[in-house]
């Protein structure tokens, strides 16, 4: 079977188009709850870039995390809870330093930030538990 390289390419930016529409709704939602002002004009549409690039660059420290916790034999609901933990804490930190070099908006109470970007990191975790259901429920029919 010839796969199309083109239709590959396509269907990851339509994917991501979608992905930064959502977060543009959570970011809507957040600016309801939240006060909070854009520096920039393209504020609002670089923060969710910079959200998803920082979970790119959690990618290795999550594989490096979890391979360190299986080799230490420490595969239970505390492993998992301790790499999430670790990766919250990285996201905060690598988005925190990106925004704050790029300017991008101002917080005006210094915790709001922080609750912000567990919100993003939260609804990234909530698309990737539901991403994980989806498939499951799909090995499950083939079966």
């Amino acid at each position: 079977m010839k796969t199309n390289r083109y239709m590959i390419v396509t269907y990851m930016f339509i994917f991501l188009c979608v992905i930064v529409a959502m977060m543009l709704g959570v970011q809507y939602i957040c600016s309801l709850l939240f006060n909070f002002s854009f520096s920039t004009m393209y504020g609002t549409i670089f923060l969710p870039i910079v959200v998803i690039a920082a979970f790119v660059m959690l990618t290795p420290l999550s594989l490096l995390m979890e391979s360190l916790l299986e080799h230490i034999g420490l595969v239970n609901q505390w492993s998992a809870l301790i790499i999430h933990t670790m990766q919250l804490i990285a996201f905060m930190f690598i988005v925190e330093r990106i925004v704050s070099y790029f300017a991008l908006f101002t917080f005006h109470q210094a915790y709001m930030e922080y609750v912000y970007y567990a919100i993003m990191y939260g609804f990234f975790f909530v698309m990737a538990k539901c991403g994980n259901y989806v498939k499951q429920i799909d090995e499950q029919t083939v079966t």
